[in-house]
């Protein structure tokens, strides 16, 4: 009876996911015209191959996708995303997926799918993006008002 319980512990263990997304639970907000961070992280470091990629949610259209094996081998940006997205190959390798945005438009509001596959695993999770021109409202207003 004693031996059931490391067995069914080793199994579980076993079985488990290799990584862990860590959720986020509000959304994140962008200022038209200016660069955001969409945050993606995974508890673990990664070897061997694998393969991060960025989507909308309810279209599926990539926005970035990257081809890892130690470092950055390839990467795609999707149509109106060229030139306005970045991963960093030095923190891939440590479970950070997080997306640099450039130059927020309205039209970049959404949810966000970052998907990581792995050669024995896939996860993924959403960042919702709301876009705001707040921070440009404010400096019209303290530029108007001479201030």
């Amino acid at each position: 009876m004693n031996q059931v319980i490391p067995i069914c512990l080793y199994l579980l263990l076993r079985s488990a996911p290799p990584y862990r997304s860590l959720p986020l639970r509000s959304p994140v907000i962008g200022v038209i015209g200016r660069d955001i961070l969409l945050p993606c992280l995974f508890f673990t470091n990664f070897t061997g191959n694998f393969v991060v990629q960025w989507t909308l949610l309810h279209s599926s259209e990539l926005i970035h996708k990257v081809f890892c094996n130690g470092g950055i081998q390839s990467e795609i940006r999707g149509g109106r995303y060229k030139g306005r997205t970045e991963l960093s190959s030095v923190e891939l390798n440590h479970g950070n997926m997080s997306l640099v945005l450039k130059n927020v438009t309205y039209t970049d509001k959404g949810e966000y799918v970052c998907s990581l596959d792995s050669e024995s695993w896939r996860d993924e999770t959403v960042v919702e993006l709301d876009v705001t021109a707040e921070q440009l409202e404010k400096e019209l207003i303290l530029n108007w008002s001479g201030t």
